[in-house]
């Protein structure tokens, strides 16, 4: 369990807006990492264009599986 114990002073009363301002309190959790899940022995593959084109070639391996290549021609 985490406690946080909190110890506050009010500021004086400004000028401008009257009453106590005794401050704010941002609490930050992180996100948990990205992660990409398998499902049904499928996987998605995300490419980014260089804006050239040319012959994309992609490579998949995995113990136990046999290797796989795709070579598809990309156009701008």
């Amino acid at each position: 369990m985490n406690v946080i114990a909190l110890v506050i002073t009010p500021f004086k009363e400004r000028k401008r807006g009257g009453g106590n301002n005794i401050g704010s309190i941002q609490i930050l959790i992180s996100a948990e990492p990205w992660k990409r899940k398998v499902f049904n022995g499928l996987v998605q593959v995300i490419v980014q264009s260089t804006g050239n084109p040319g012959i994309l070639t992609l490579k998949a391996a995995f113990q136990g599986l046999m290797p796989f290549v795709s070579k598809i021609f990309v156009e701008d």
